[in-house]
C-alpha cells in the first residue's frame, strides 16, 4: 500500500519497498518525537493518554498505548495472543502462557 510521501504531503504515494530515503507515513498528525522519526507514536508512560515514542525510541518502562489489551499475569503490560482452546480472545503473553495453550 503506498503510505510513504514526503513532510506534508497528505497522500502516500510509495510503498515502504520503494520509498526514497526521508519520506514519512503520509496524513499522520503525530509523529514520534525522537529527531527524524516518522514512524507514529504508540508509547508513553502509564496513565497517558497519548503516545509520544515509537518501539524502536520508546525510553525504558514506557508501555505500547495501542494495545488495549494486557497479559493478565500481573505487572505484565504485553499484548495477549495464548487462550485456552474453548477461549476467543487472548489472556497470556507467550512468555506468561500456561501448559495448554
Amino acid at each position: 500500500w503506498p503510505w510513504f510521501n514526503f513532510e506534508g504531503e497528505q497522500r502516500g504515494m510509495f510503498c515502504s519497498a520503494h520509498r526514497v530515503p526521508g519520506m514519512v507515513v503520509a496524513a499522520m498528525n503525530k509523529r514520534c518525537e525522537h529527531t527524524e522519526c516518522g514512524r507514529p507514536p504508540h508509547h508513553n508512560w502509564e496513565g497517558e493518554l497519548r503516545g509520544r515514542f515509537c518501539a524502536l525510541h520508546k525510553l525504558p518502562g514506557m508501555e505500547c498505548l495501542a494495545t488495549k489489551q494486557r497479559c493478565e499475569r500481573a505487572g505484565c503490560s504485553r499484548a495477549p495472543s495464548f487462550n485456552s482452546e474453548v477461549g476467543r480472545r487472548g489472556r497470556f503473553c507467550a512468555q506468561h502462557k500456561q501448559e495448554g495453550m
